[in-house]
């Protein structure tokens, strides 16, 4: 009687990627979704780049311009604009 050797895939596409002890790795994040702008200045200011690829805002009312990276400025000083 003749034994017949179970077929195995040695193709590396085909395995999962092994990471630490030849656990899979995590699937990545999935991309968030885009938050609502809560300040209420912003009712007042246009957001838009300047040449050095910065945020700023423009007043709708007059020409004023400000930094508006929102993890550096805050709104503080739009605020401060409005009143």
């Amino acid at each position: 009687m003749s034994e017949v050797e179970p077929a195995v895939d040695l193709d590396p596409q085909t395995e999962p990627a092994a990471v630490d002890g030849g656990k899979e790795a995590p699937k990545p994040l999935p991309p968030r979704k885009k938050r609502r702008v809560k300040a209420y200045c912003w009712n007042h200011f246009t957001k838009y780049l300047d040449d050095n690829d910065l945020t700023r805002a423009k007043c709708n009312y007059c020409d004023a311009h400000f930094a508006a990276e929102s993890k550096r400025n805050g709104t503080a000083s739009l605020n401060s604009h409005i009143e």
